[in-house]
């Protein structure tokens, strides 16, 4: 089997544990009586809550930093698991507190291509290359610091898109706010003037 082509059967396998992973998490907490997952819904937006929402927003801006940290790290000459150890107080909590269940794993003895998928069940599809090019860097000897520089410029250019985006978005956002507050002063400006001009001449007439 090619790199490449283990890479790829790594990346399938990360893909199917996360869809399990999920799809158990939803039955689980399916509320009684609600119709199974498969039934046909209404289409409508999904709504995340707004803590999540900040999550991942820390986590999508919060990711090439790590790779970056990894690559430095691993070209200093640290195994990866070390590399990731010491980037873990160097990051976000929500990254940091993936890395510290990751080394909480490596210290209970779990194999390190084993314990590497909880950044996948902590981090959610965005570490799916990571690890799976870590699992084939660690098994078929791969150089690993171009690898994740590579995914580390993907990742920048996702953080740049995403950025790109809510910048669209800002306009729409702030229309409300700029005519809630101009609306009131145009009315002082220029309505209450005229509204007190006419009754001062009602009353002298």
């Amino acid at each position: 089997m090619t790199p490449g082509a283990a890479v790829t059967a790594l990346a399938a396998g990360l893909c199917a544990r996360v869809v399990a992973l999920h799809a158990g998490r939803a039955l689980a907490a399916r509320p009684r009586g609600a119709p199974p997952p498969g039934t046909p819904r209404r289409a409508g937006p999904v709504r995340l809550p707004w803590r999540i929402r900040r999550r991942e927003r820390v986590l999508d801006a919060a990711f090439p930093e790590l790779l970056d940290l990894l690559v430095v790290s691993v070209q200093g000459g640290m195994l990866p698991a070390q590399a990731l150890a010491a980037a873990a107080p160097l990051v976000p909590p929500p990254l940091g507190e993936a890395l510290d269940a990751l080394g909480a794993r490596l210290a209970r003895g779990e194999r390190f291509a084993d314990a590497l998928h909880v950044l996948v069940d902590r981090l959610g599809p965005r570490a799916l290359g990571l690890v799976a090019t870590v699992v084939a860097a660690e098994r078929h000897g791969l150089p690993l610091a171009p690898a994740v520089e590579r995914l580390a410029d993907e990742a920048r250019g996702q953080r740049r898109r995403l950025a790109e985006a809510a910048a669209r978005e800002l306009p729409v956002r702030l229309s409300f706010p700029l005519v809630l507050c101009t609306l009131p002063s145009f009315a002082l400006v220029a309505i209450v003037p005229l509204l007190v001009a006419a009754l001062s001449s009602l009353r002298v007439g």
